[in-house]
């Protein structure tokens, strides 16, 4: 293997997706779809319950670009961001992370807390320095979780720990080199013990739980019994002790070789290299290298999202096929141009269809999340294939078909004519609308997330909402849609006059009469109300005093008509 100058030495944290086979294929647009977006770089991504946080040296999130109008929210390091619609989460106000040079490099979620790490000193005005804790659900602070500790590169959670890496020597004032573990109260694992020669970037967890991979810059890794064992770049430790395990990443390994993305998914290991600039798949089980795609900058992160492998870095080309042959950085014209993000097979091939260009930085995008059919890409860029779109982007894959969300509003008139808003994902041009099998008109496909109709009139009752793309893929919400009844109306009572001690047969007709409709004359309910049709009711007047009154009509979902002075 050619040894290679380092580009760019770049801080990352983990990408953790959950260990299913792969699926259809992702057939992702070049184009992002509209999303607000930061002010300055995001180093770190996170998703739970349709909330999706980004953390990293920013003092705004944007509805626009700059010197395009949209609203402006001031923010510090860390907001959050509603995956349906792309705009702020309401009410969700998250606090401001601060400190000289403060930084947000790393964010994981376990029992409903947002666990952010980085370099800084306070969060939300309170004193806490490179780790803390929020409710996921109010962003308000836990105070109850203080731990002591120093700068922190990467995070990830399982059911029992939080597994910290960084570059510190100390936790809660104990010896801890570079890697940690917590209980999700703060207090320090006693047990969990490894250490690690040089600092770890990502952290991903074995299919089975019971190890974690680690990889960075470190050349040897260490157990709780403080022997130190040969792990170039990347290490398997186990989840419960940190005992360091057998398995060894088999490769070309170079001096200058570090890792910085890692997925795990089946029976394989994804790993993105820097100074050599690679991406590799690993066996699970022996280590065994199955293939290796070279680079010409960084991959800086990898996710899998069906049966591609998503790559992000600070690359201008890939190479076609796995295989020592390709020497991207040194020839890139026997390589194929993609501007730090690109997509390849399971087996290392380069996905020729997708090629969105991330550009107006060097550094390109940092961090990849999948939150199907979602892919989110953040960094350091402005454009994305040529459209504004600065810091983060999200791909929404139409092989999925589209899901339905939401309809606002969820309810309106049998007779149509109500303009609604379905928010979903997937939704593609030329997507049509129906609710209750009846096709809405004037449908409008504002973006792959949002669309707008015109309900069509329909019996009432609770309906689904479906949206079908022109492939013939459909999302469906079920009884998301309630057609209601119009009020009724009321324009004659015949006869109109009758004896104050009631027993007047009467028959009174307009609109909109429903089943269980009942009559009242001046306050005072009628007897024998019987529904003829929607325009004609009979009934048969009770006793009330002499006087002109009013004739109301009441349905049952308590809408009412009333004819004055009838």
């Amino acid at each position: 293997m050619i040894a290679r100058r380092v580009i760019l030495n770049l801080t990352l944290t983990v990408t953790i997706v959950a260990a299913t086979a792969p699926g259809a294929s992702a057939a992702l647009p070049n184009l992002p779809d509209q999303t607000w977006m930061t002010n300055g770089a995001i180093r770190a991504v996170a998703h739970f319950n349709n909330v999706i946080w980004v953390g990293g040296q920013f003092t705004e999130l944007r509805e626009k670009p700059p010197n395009q109008g949209g609203q402006v929210i001031a923010v510090s390091n860390l907001a959050a961001i509603d995956a349906t619609t792309g705009a702020p989460v309401p009410g969700l106000q998250m606090p401001a992370v601060t400190g000289t040079g403060s930084i947000v490099y790393a964010l994981t979620v376990a029992g409903g807390k947002l666990y952010i790490g980085g370099s800084f000193s306070d969060v939300g005005g309170a004193a806490h320095r490179d780790l803390a804790a929020i409710d996921a659900g109010t962003g308000a602070l836990d105070t109850s979780f203080h731990p002591d500790i120093g700068v922190v590169w990467t995070l990830a959670a399982d059911a029992s720990r939080l597994y910290v890496g960084g570059g510190f020597a100390l936790a809660n004032g104990q010896p801890r080199n570079r890697l940690a573990a917590f209980a999700f109260d703060g207090a320090l694992d006693p047990i969990w013990t490894p250490s690690a020669d040089d600092r770890p970037r990502d952290m991903a967890f074995a299919p089975d739980g019971q190890s974690i991979f680690i990889v960075g810059h470190f050349k040897n890794v260490a157990g709780p019994d403080g022997v130190f064992l040969p792990r170039d770049s990347v290490a398997r430790l186990a989840t419960n002790t940190g005992a360091v395990q057998s398995w060894v990443a088999g490769c070309p390994c170079s001096t200058s070789l570090y890792g910085i993305g890692v997925d795990v998914v089946g029976n394989r290991v994804y790993v993105g290299m820097g100074g050599s600039d690679w991406v590799a798949a690993y066996d699970l089980s022996s280590g065994t290298q199955i293939w290796r795609t070279d680079t010409n900058g960084q991959a800086q992160d990898v996710a899998v999202m069906g049966n591609r492998l998503i790559v992000a870095g600070h690359f201008t080309h890939v190479a076609p096929q796995p295989g020592l042959t390709f020497n991207c950085f040194d020839h890139p014209e026997t390589c194929v141009q993609r501007m730090k993000l690109a997509a390849l097979t399971l087996d290392g091939q380069l996905d020729m269809n997708w090629d969105p260009e991330m550009t107006g930085d060097y550094d390109g995008v940092w961090r990849v999340l999948v939150n199907a059919p979602q892919l989110y890409a953040v960094g350091e860029f402005t454009h994305v294939s040529g459209v504004d779109q600065e810091k983060v982007a999200r791909f929404t894959d139409t092989s999925a078909g589209p899901t339905v969300s939401a309809i606002s509003p969820s309810s309106g008139t049998s007779s149509g004519g109500t303009a609604v808003t379905v928010t979903g994902t997937g939704f593609a041009a030329g997507a049509t609308v129906s609710l209750g099998g009846t096709a809405a008109t004037n449908v409008t496909v504002v973006s792959s997330t949002s669309l707008t109709a015109t309900t069509a009139a329909h019996a009432a009752g609770v309906v689904d909402v479906v949206v079908t793309n022109s492939d013939g893929q459909s999302g469906t919400l079920t009884g998301g849609y309630t057609y209601t009844n119009p009020a009724p109306t009321v324009s004659a009572i015949s006869p109109s006059s009758g004896t104050s001690s009631g027993g007047t047969a009467v028959t009174v007709t307009g609109t909109g009469f429903a089943a269980g409709a009942t009559v009242s004359l001046g306050g005072t309910a009628a007897t024998n109300v019987t529904v003829v049709s929607s325009t004609s009711l009979t009934a048969t007047t009770a006793a009330h005093a002499a006087g002109v009154v009013n004739v109301v009509v009441t349905n049952s979902d308590g809408q009412s008509g009333t004819l004055t002075g009838g």
